[in-house]
């Protein structure tokens, strides 16, 4: 119970806001016209909403953009992954214990986001009690924003996910498209993501190589708009005098010659890579739950889900690729 208390307070803590939400949303194609319709309508009403699309399209940040463009904006935003924990802690974590041994009574997530926004990641990792218990809280002042990266209508075919806490996320359903279905979009989304880090890491870049927006066109982005987004980030903190070339996306190594010579960057790198890497095997090794990673590095729950997403890993993409073994 006591470490159960320990990652209530963390989730309850933890900052949830992120600037420039709108970056995903770059370009011109027919595809990101229709998502952008579909944000704005749900952002102007107030019923639950299902994101659907694969992992690495940014499901979640557009479910933080619906709350924070709708009137709820002030209100509370809470955000849950289910993933890797068991149905007791779960249910805690959602619901609230009884009692703690740290004395006064404690709001659940539910509770605690009623009057405000619920973002519940890969709703389909719910397990089954904690679906049953969760539509009983959906006709109170609780909004669900909920994203999935599966066939939640197979899974409910197969009863392995409650049919009526799908007909309740089914009224407002947006699908997420995927970077091959708008590549059309990917100068536009570099562009965005090019001047967001250069002001957040103080690095503008002023001038870009003609051959990179080609090579990002020739590339096939397998980790969708993640791993452009980590691509270009990474680019930015390579460059050197503010020109962006080709050389910046292919680090080829971290050996010392191919670092930036200046020493906070370089070490930025090198730490980021380590993450990377190191979270990166855990998850590997634990067939992508993510508790029994964290459990595996000795970090509560919730700063190792902080971790993966300050690296931008997905831990449905290491589950997938342990099933397919």
């Amino acid at each position: 119970m006591r470490d159960l208390h320990r990652r209530l307070l963390l989730l309850e803590g933890r900052d949830l806001h992120t600037p420039w939400l709108d970056l995903d949303l770059a370009g011109g194609s027919d595809a990101v016209e229709q998502l952008r319709d579909g944000i704005r309508d749900a952002a102007h009403g107030d019923g639950h909403v299902l994101f659907e699309g694969q992992p690495g399209t940014s499901k979640h940040r557009l479910a933080r953009l619906v709350h924070m463009l709708s009137p709820r904006a002030e209100r509370v935003l809470v955000l849950f992954d289910p993933q890797g924990l068991g149905e007791e802690d779960c249910g805690l974590l959602l619901f609230g214990p009884h009692s703690t041994d740290q004395g006064p009574l404690r709001q659940g997530l539910v509770e605690k986001s009623k009057d405000g926004s619920l973002i519940l990641e890969e709703v389909g990792q719910l397990n089954m009690a904690c679906q049953r218990a969760l539509v009983a809280q959906l006709d109170g002042p609780l909004r669900l924003l909920a994203t999935t990266s599966e066939d939640l209508e197979a899974k409910s075919r197969r009863g392995e996910f409650n049919s009526e806490l799908l007909k309740r996320l089914e009224t407002t359903r947006i699908r997420v498209p995927n970077l091959g279905e708008r590549r059309e979009d990917i100068p536009s989304l570099f562009r965005a993501y090019l001047r967001h880090y250069g002001e957040r890491f103080r690095m503008p870049v002023r001038d870009v190589d003609p051959e990179v927006e080609r090579f990002l066109l020739r590339h096939n982005w397998r980790g969708q708009l993640l791993e452009l987004r980590r691509s270009v980030e990474m680019a930015v903190l390579r460059t050197q005098g503010g020109r962006l070339t080709l050389a910046d996306f292919h680090l080829g190594g971290l050996e010392a010659q191919n670092l930036p010579q200046n020493y906070k960057r370089a070490k930025k790198i090198v730490e980021r890579d380590f993450k990377r890497r190191f979270l990166g095997h855990l998850l590997e090794k634990s067939k992508g739950r993510v508790g029994k990673a964290a459990e595996l590095a000795d970090i509560p729950r919730p700063s190792f889900s902080n971790m993966l997403r300050e690296v931008d890993l997905i831990a449905a993409e290491f589950k997938k690729k342990s099933a397919g073994k």
